[in-house]
């Protein structure tokens, strides 16, 4: 398992333009400590990165500009991700370690 980047380190950065340094924060969209880069589910909806992405790291199934690995609803069918058979299956099929959840309904 890759350990967690700490969430207040920075990445250098280079302007090439006039070889400057400086440096980026690291982005946490799920904000659950641990820094996409080595994120397996970015938006923390329990399918992993890899399988919503199905091959394309930048797709967009619903066209509403969030990439699938961050958008909760991908296809906005207004049935969140995590409860669509599509992806239990996706992941089993991938190999992933499923585990239930629990989601409160009222």
């Amino acid at each position: 398992m890759i350990p967690p980047i700490p969430m207040g380190m920075e990445l250098p950065i280079v302007d090439e333009s006039d070889e400057s340094f400086g440096t980026a924060p690291l982005l946490d969209s799920d904000q659950d400590g641990i820094a996409d880069i080595v994120d397996i589910d970015d938006d923390n909806d329990g399918i992993p990165d890899v399988v919503e992405a199905n091959g394309d790291p930048l797709r967009d199934t619903d066209g509403d500009g969030v990439i699938d690995s961050l958008d909760l609803d991908a296809d906005n069918d207004g049935i969140l991700d995590i409860l669509e058979p599509e992806a239990w299956t996706a992941m089993a099929m991938d190999g992933w370690m499923i585990q239930p959840i629990a989601i409160r309904m009222d």
